[in-house]
């Protein structure tokens, strides 16, 4: 009797379109060390700050993570770049996002200077709190490759941050009132940025994504304190020119370092048209030490007795989060609501839940193949601020603008910032 015909040993499952599993397997072992292992690092708290920010992302509170549904994701969640129909590409992407303060200068700039005539440290501490922020930054070009699950970027960002902050108090002798004594927080910096996403599926229901990246920045970061600015008058130097972080930058000296981000999402089986799916990143991985663990992407020397490194750092940062995405009659709905540094490493004091909520929502007409609309109204809410803003990709265009609020502070409302943002560039 013939035998029983051999059954066809079970087909592998899809990596991206043509992937062998071993790609799926290799990132998923790699997402399961950084998991287990990046839990050790400690860096100050206040604004989180990413590497080239997307417009989407910025008017839609920061819920980016689980989303995964167009090129937006990348510094969010690499893993996203896995799921896209088609692939896009962007060059030149010019965006420039102004605190209120910059842009009523830039609509009044002779009014905005008077302010500044003949300031002393007396009248400078009546600004302790206030803050002048501009940040320009062109992606050029993000190019995503959809059916290999891949994407690649470069860009650059160049940011200005100027607040004035307490270093103590001191009595004038001449009225006998307690002044606080003002110092500076000068940041300024410009990054280039290149990346690359290498990205698998299993199935329909699970993906995973790893962004090796490198950052080259010239900048610094540093607290000019009120010795420095006022000279003589407190037993100082009125001078930056001895500094040394200000000599390095004037030299041009630049900071080189690779860091790495990591994502996985899943899609949930039930409601495919809500197509219900969670996300989780773990990103700017930027080293590990025996004493630490893992930790961020630093640049420069780290000051820890002052709080604030030199030259800057983006923070170690897990996230997790949410979203659905039901279309109707050509209109996509999405909402999305992520839980940003769930392990505390970056909002270590931080006790309100709101601090780390983000929460997005997007109404797209016309979503196309690779995760765009061609018209979006967009809202969110970041640590308890609100967001909102349009979006229109038509034709080889993308041109957005809108406004947001970040908490720059340790607590809710502790001090909000709010910025404009625009841009104007080219898709396809």
């Amino acid at each position: 009797m013939p035998g029983k015909p051999k059954q066809k040993p079970p087909k592998p499952p899809e990596v991206g379109n043509s992937t062998p599993a071993r790609r799926f397997i290799i990132l998923l072992s790699l997402f399961a060390l950084l998991f287990t292992a990046a839990w050790c690092d400690t860096v100050p708290a206040r604004e989180i700050r990413r590497s080239i920010q997307f417009i989407r992302p910025l008017l839609m509170g920061g819920a980016q993570v689980a989303l995964g549904d167009e090129a937006s994701t990348l510094f969010y969640n690499p893993a996203g770049i896995a799921r896209l129909g088609e692939g896009s590409v962007e060059i030149f992407t010019p965006m420039l996002v102004l605190d209120e303060r910059v842009f009523g200068a830039s609509t009044n700039p002779s009014d905005a200077l008077s302010k500044f005539e003949g300031i002393d440290m007396f009248t400078m501490s009546d600004m302790v709190g206030t803050s002048v922020f501009a940040q320009f930054n062109m992606r050029s070009p993000v190019i995503t490759d959809a059916k290999r699950g891949n994407a690649y970027i470069v860009g650059a960002e160049m940011l200005a941050n100027i607040e004035v902050i307490k270093q103590g108090e001191l009595t004038n002798p001449l009225d006998g009132l307690t002044y606080d004594v003002p110092a500076l927080h000068l940041e300024f910096y410009t990054d280039y940025t290149a990346a690359y996403v290498y990205t698998a599926k299993w199935g329909s229901g699970i993906s995973l994504g790893i962004m090796p990246k490198s950052v080259s920045r010239l900048g610094i970061d540093k607290i000019i304190d009120a010795e420095t600015l006022f000279g003589a008058a407190l037993g100082g130097e009125a001078s930056l020119i001895n500094d040394s972080d200000y000599q390095a930058m004037m030299m041009g000296m630049t900071y080189h370092v690779p860091g790495l981000d990591a994502g996985l999402i899943i899609t949930l089986p039930w409601a495919s048209n809500w197509r219900p799916r969670i996300g989780y990143s773990i990103l700017n991985i930027g080293g590990y030490s025996k004493d630490e663990g893992f930790y961020g992407m630093r640049f420069g020397k780290i000051r820890r007795s002052t709080g604030i490194p030199v030259a800057g750092e983006l923070p170690l940062l897990h996230t997790v989060g949410i979203a659905v995405s039901p279309t109707y009659n050509f209109i996509r709905y999405t909402a999305a609501l992520d839980i940003v540094d769930v392990t505390r490493q970056v909002l270590e004091n931080e006790k309100h839940w709101t601090v780390r909520t983000r929460a997005g929502l997007e109404i797209g007409i016309g979503p196309e193949e690779d995760g765009a609309a061609l018209f979006s109204f967009l809202a969110g809410w970041n640590a308890g601020h609100t967001s909102a803003g349009v979006l229109s990709r038509v034709w080889i265009f993308e041109i957005g603008m809108g406004r947001f609020t970040v908490e720059k502070g340790y607590k809710v409302d502790d001090d909000p910032d709010s910025r404009r943002v625009f841009l104007f560039g080219f898709r396809w």
